[in-house]
């Protein structure tokens, strides 16, 4: 199975910055979707992207990277395995933005009189102070209180996620990680990016791996130390055996951490083999 953020051999990865016109298609469970969207290179040229993404809406200004492909019944696709969403490049995507459903009370009526009150200081007022917005005729305190806790709860989920692809995960596993950590993605994949391993079924030992140094934990921590010896431990399971000595044991995770760690390695082993 491809691991997230490796590439796949022969494919050469390339991006494809543009407005979201449409979502053809949208899997809430699986984040699975199919997008109509404008690049900006050629703005003429709708193209079809297919991305897993928790939330994406018409308007948006996204950054897609991934390879172009062939389906054989739809045609020309672009598989994007990362997503990162930028401030709306015009007036017009801002406005289609706000209204396609993003913000809980923001149809795209009030969408048009928030953009036509604010112009391009819009998502600044979002972002700092959003109170302002009982400034458009139509928005009263209490739908203002909705629109807030809409926009906190997108801006969440995007944080997450991109969090998540920042440090190599793909947005399939991002989806899916978002779906069972939900805000405390952050925190938990921080604190110990080992337990994607143990979590997720298709992210190994050498994805979280890689999750965990790209987070900047050291290569020679305690922590990445005992994640090599539970994978060399289950590794030595699936191939059948019942049992490895506490040398072979140091002899596979020091090849599979490329480190040299001598008696300090023995003495986490002991921490761990010990009841």
């Amino acid at each position: 199975m491809q691991q997230p953020g490796s590439r796949q051999t022969g494919i050469i990865e390339e991006t494809v910055v543009g407005i979201v016109d449409r979502v053809t298609y949208h899997n809430a469970d699986n984040g699975f979707s199919i997008l109509r969207v404008f690049p900006f290179n050629d703005p003429h040229q709708q193209e079809t992207v297919v991305v897993h993404q928790t939330k994406v809406f018409a308007g948006a200004t996204m950054e897609f990277s991934g390879a172009w492909k062939i389906h054989p019944q739809y045609g020309r696709q672009f598989q994007a395995t990362k997503a990162v969403e930028k401030k709306p490049a015009t007036s017009a995507a801002l406005e289609k933005y706000l209204g396609s459903g993003l913000i809980k009370g923001v149809g795209p009526k009030t969408a048009k009189s928030i953009v036509s009150h604010f112009g391009t200081q819009t998502l600044d007022v979002f972002e700092g102070d959003i109170d302002r917005l009982t400034e458009v005729p139509g928005i009263a305190r209490k739908k203002l209180e909705m629109i807030s806790a809409a926009w906190t709860e997108h801006r969440a989920i995007r944080e997450v996620m991109m969090f998540l692809q920042t440090h190599g995960i793909s947005t399939l596993f991002a989806v899916r990680i978002y779906k069972q950590y939900g805000d405390r993605a952050i925190p938990y994949v921080t604190e110990d990016p080992y337990r994607l391993a143990n979590d997720f079924y298709g992210i190994g030992f050498f994805s979280a791996d890689r999750v965990a140094l790209s987070i900047g934990l050291a290569t020679d921590s305690p922590q990445r130390i005992m994640a090599g010896i539970k994978h060399v431990l289950a590794a030595s399971r699936d191939f059948g055996h019942c049992y490895l000595t506490e040398s072979q044991i140091a002899a596979q995770v020091a090849e599979l951490l490329q480190l040299d760690l001598g008696d300090r390695l023995a003495e986490l082993l002991r921490q761990r083999i010990s009841p």
